[in-house]
């Protein structure tokens, strides 16, 4: 189990009793015989203890049943989204999902339902090609975090195409994954990842498309490698990327005009006091951006550097009036590699001001992960805590106190970890900055794909 030093931490044992006893591998339960049993209202007690159990399960090639999934929510039990996220990385790595209904507080993955399948020789491998679609406006980015950890180590040609929503609400938007998780995974972990964004998808249509590829010319898999994330440096670049969704806005020029320039003045006056060499870009003087001529319908895009930060505009018009408004991300780079983001999301038939309370979220929580000293963001860091159990050798990031975080979204990954992988060894080193953040390490397990690529027809 995990030792934790920081009083953040003091009490997991009290919460999380059953992280100190191992398993019985032995254990049998209907549909799901020699499994490990997760209880899905632990920690967080949400969607995020389906996908890490579902995701290691896959890896490990270890049946896994989570009971008691969500219950403390208002609506228990598993909806759409869980379903197809787990049926993903089941089909992934040829398992099987069973219990698999809608408000089923049960879910198994059988991981020894492979076994019965006939083994096809290598020169037979085709390639695969997998839907998971949510249907509604479902999140895509909370299907990736579940099947991202796989995709390293799969070595068969596979595409994955996911559909639903891109940018919705409790979720991750993509330009997140885009510009802040993906950048992390491959450049510090080494991640083999291939991703691609077809079409956006927003409230309440969905239909948003994201294309995964995984196994192309990879003879062989290499482990993922360590991080070390504990120096914020200093910020080098400021950008703030913002998409007009619907025509209601976009019909009206004085409207948005009108936003765009609160926006601009949102963002600039709340970072305009803080210190980097970002702030030699007023030197080189700005891009003016001209919305009068900006018609948003048939020029889809907008971009200039107005007081050192870099604003890109576009425009979505596949949205009614009904579901019009405004996605916005502005994030800092640092010298040391460090993005630090704040994203907001604000859909209303109302939109009068809605320009500057998008950028009052937004900025709100860029500055506080920015001022709180720490290297990756709350949300940063929840999703980097599979990989680092992974990784080969030892792994830190810095991020802010457990305390000063909205979930319990690391209590819960501990629990799993302890379950599915036991080798990996957490720890949480005590603040040295008054106490704003913490430094989590991690001893990786150096995973090498075990047997997910043997193939079967």
């Amino acid at each position: 189990m995990a030792s934790l030093t920081t009083e953040d931490c003091a009490a997991l044992p009290q919460r999380l009793p059953s992280c100190r006893r191992r398993v019985r591998r032995g254990a049998k339960s209907k549909n799901c015989t020699t499994c490990v049993d997760i209880d899905g209202s632990m920690g967080e007690g949400g969607g995020q203890i389906i996908r890490i159990s579902i995701c290691l399960g896959c890896l490990m090639n270890q049946s896994v049943r989570v009971q008691k999934i969500r219950a403390g929510r208002s609506k228990p039990g598993l909806q759409r989204q869980h379903l197809t996220g787990a049926k993903l990385c089941a089909d992934l790595v040829r398992g099987k999902i069973r219990n698999a209904s809608l408000n089923s507080a049960v879910l198994d993955y059988d991981a020894k339902a492979r076994k019965s399948i006939q083994k096809l020789q290598k020169q037979e491998i085709p390639k695969r090609t997998i839907v998971a679609d949510c249907v509604t406006a479902g999140s895509v980015t909370l299907l990736m975090q579940a099947v991202l950890p796989i995709l390293h180590f799969v070595t068969t040609p596979t595409e994955i195409n996911l559909i639903g929503g891109t940018t919705v609400g409790f979720s991750p938007p993509y330009s997140y994954f885009q510009n802040v998780l993906f950048p992390i995974l491959r450049d510090r972990f080494q991640a083999n990842l291939c991703v691609r964004l077809v079409q956006e998808g927003y409230n309440p249509e969905g239909k948003g498309h994201v294309v995964a590829s995984a196994g192309y010319g990879q003879a062989q898999v290499e482990p993922l490698q360590p991080v070390e994330m504990i120096s914020q440096g200093s910020i080098v670049q400021f950008v703030c990327d913002v998409v007009i969704i619907g025509n209601k806005i976009a019909a009206d020029q004085k409207v948005l005009e009108r936003e765009a320039h609160d926006i601009i003045e949102t963002v600039t006056a709340a970072v305009n006091t803080l210190p980097g060499s970002w702030r030699s870009s007023h030197e080189r003087g700005d891009q003016a951006l001209s919305f009068a001529s900006w018609d948003a319908k048939t020029n889809a895009s907008l971009s200039g550097l107005v007081r050192g930060v870099r604003f890109n505009f576009s425009y979505e018009c596949r949205g009614t009036f009904k579901n019009s408004g405004i996605a916005l991300q502005v994030y800092a780079v640092t010298s040391t590699g460090c993005i630090l983001p704040g994203n907001a999301l604000l859909q209303r038939k109302k939109t009068s001001g809605i320009g500057s309370e998008v950028a009052k979220l937004a900025v709100r929580t860029l500055l506080h992960e920015l001022k709180s000293g720490a290297c990756c963001d709350e949300h940063l860091s929840d999703q980097l805590l599979v990989f680092m159990a992974l990784a080969k050798g030892t792994s830190k990031i810095r991020c802010r106190v457990l305390s000063d975080m909205s979930s319990k979204h690391f209590v819960t990954a501990l629990y799993v970890f302890d379950k599915l992988v036991p080798g990996a060894k957490f720890k949480v080193l005590p603040s040295d900055d008054n106490n704003q953040t913490q430094v989590i390490v991690c001893e990786g397990v150096g995973f090498m794909g075990g047997d997910i690529n043997r193939i079967y027809l």
